[in-house]
């Protein structure tokens, strides 16, 4: 997560900046949609158009991670100050980013005890 990023920028361009050379240094990768084709050493992209029945297996495996990754996005927005125009000193926001990623720990944890509790 890197950001804020005053303005519009695409997110290939924060990922060239910020952490492709990074990456591209060391045996990880990141996942990325579509919108992150073009650096194959960095990140791992589903195929745009699989041809082949194993293209079509690596996108659904993708597919499985990603939309995990996805749901704790979504679940995140759930916090006001995450999807609403950050209207305070942009230094700052990432400190409300914080906090809403360890309220949103603590609200699975409180919800795993609770799941605990009733059986």
């Amino acid at each position: 997560m890197y950001g804020p990023i005053r303005g519009h920028v695409h997110d290939i361009t924060i990922a060239r900046a910020k952490f492709i050379q990074k990456l591209a240094k060391t045996s990880e990768k990141a996942l990325g949609d579509l919108g992150y084709q073009g650096e194959p050493e960095a990140i791992i992209t589903p195929h745009r158009a699989p041809t082949s029945l194993a293209q079509f297996d690596e996108n659904e495996q993708l597919h499985k991670i990603r939309s995990a990754v996805e749901r704790e996005f979504a679940a995140l927005k759930t916090f006001a100050v995450l999807r609403t125009k950050w209207r305070g000193e942009l230094d700052s926001h990432i400190d409300a980013f914080y906090a809403c990623c360890v309220l949103r720990e603590l609200q699975k944890l409180v919800s795993q005890r609770k799941e605990l509790r009733e059986l």
